[in-house]
């Protein structure tokens, strides 16, 4: 079975006058849960890893990455 994870993904400059169409694409190719920041060309969502690849074969898409977690160590003592 395949896990979820969440991607940024970039949209084309070409394409940011479009990216309501970019958008449906990405929802087809399973993205899910999005937030689009139509701004600055950005949407971040949740797929299915093994749908992963089928997300950067969408006109219009740039770049797919997947999102990192950063953790910080609780307060105590020493060095932060």
């Amino acid at each position: 079975m395949s896990e979820d994870i969440t991607v940024h993904v970039l949209i084309a400059d070409s394409h940011l006058e479009r990216i309501d169409g970019v958008v449906s694409g990405l929802r087809a190719a399973g993205l899910r849960d999005l937030t689009v920041l139509a701004e600055v060309g950005l949407v971040q969502g949740v797929v299915r890893e093994d749908a992963l690849a089928g997300l950067e074969q969408v006109p219009g898409v740039s770049a797919v990455e997947r999102s990192r977690e950063v953790r910080v160590p609780p307060p105590g003592p020493g060095p932060q």
